[in-house]
């Protein structure tokens, strides 16, 4: 394999890892925040670790809408990868499941778009 090609592979899984990374951050951080659902009486150290999850999700969010995933499909489309057809099956789906457990999404969320076009 070509040094260049090479290259371009690397950053590939960089972004992908990157997008592990802050799914991994995101989860933790959304499990400890689900305790806020149930009465709870705050402790300074239970509010510290809430703040912090708090600020870990709202980093990862900003995180991934800064770079998002136009440059990764870009990256892949590049190497001759274009899995615009498996993407879009995917959000049918997701759609199809969510209407099937009668999920209601309020105007302010945004139908997920294909990076592949």
């Amino acid at each position: 394999m070509d040094r260049q090609k090479f290259e371009q592979l690397v950053g590939i899984y960089d972004l992908i890892q990157v997008v592990r990374d802050n799914q991994e951050l995101e989860d933790r951080a959304a499990t400890k925040l689900s305790a806020l659902a149930f009465p709870m009486r705050l402790t300074p150290e239970t509010r510290v670790e809430l703040i912090q999850a708090l600020y870990d999700i709202d980093r990862s969010r900003f995180s991934f809408s800064a770079f998002g995933v136009s440059p990764l499909a870009e990256g892949m489309k590049a190497m001759g990868w274009d899995d615009k057809t498996e993407v879009d099956k995917w959000i049918v789906d997701d759609a199809a499941d969510d209407k099937r457990n009668h999920i209601v999404w309020k105007p302010c969320v945004r139908r997920p778009k294909n990076p592949f076009g």
